[in-house]
């Protein structure tokens, strides 16, 4: 029969196995490469740069997961290009923003002696702001982080831009080329892609 406690219309809970300790335990031993594939995969569906990837933790069982997109590059800003794979370094602004992610960071408790491993992609942009992020992190303990915990991985590059990438975001050129509906659903959808 049908559950008394459940008014018409509304669907009865549904019964759940209880979760038994092993299948917990497995599920927090999860690769941390398959963690950062998902990443690299999400990035590119949505167009974002999530080039940092810091895993925290105390306790094998427990970590924090904490996404950090690089500071300023060079082609951001007011001469905008389509950057990419180019590897363009940071700015002194970017630089600043790397510096104050890791001060933020460790203001909220997370030191970069709590950081087991951190992922970078493969670009330069994205490595440094890595490293002055756990310089930061560290504050006057210098000695307590390390470069050798710093993993690059290039699924976490940037999306390509294939022929637009190094041109300017604004290039009339382009507009007239390829259209400006055509350059927002690249820049904006998530199956957009421009050509190779």
């Amino acid at each position: 029969g049908a559950n008394p406690s459940v008014s018409r219309g509304q669907r009865e809970p549904q019964r759940r196995e209880p979760i038994r300790p092993s299948t917990v335990q497995k599920e927090k031993r999860a690769n941390t490469l398959e963690m950062t594939s998902i990443l690299s995969r999400a990035s590119v569906w949505h167009g974002a740069a999530r080039t940092t990837v810091f895993s925290v933790g105390s306790r094998r069982s427990e970590s924090t997961l904490i996404l950090l997109r690089h500071g300023q590059s060079k082609w951001n800003g007011a001469t905008a290009r389509f950057t990419g794979w180019c590897d363009i370094p940071l700015t002194v602004q970017g630089r600043v923003e790397a510096v104050a992610a890791g001060q933020l960071l460790r203001s909220r408790g997370i030191h970069a002696k709590d950081v087991c491993v951190a992922y970078a992609s493969e670009l330069e942009r994205s490595h440094e702001t890595c490293e002055l992020a756990l310089a930061s992190m560290a504050g006057p303990e210098q000695e307590t982080w390390s470069t050798e915990r710093i993993r690059r991985d290039w699924r976490l590059n940037e999306r390509h831009w294939g022929i637009i990438q190094g041109h300017f975001k604004n290039d009339p050129d382009l507009a007239q080329k390829y259209g400006h509906d055509t350059l927002r659903q690249w820049r904006r959808s998530l199956n957009g892609k421009p050509p190779p």
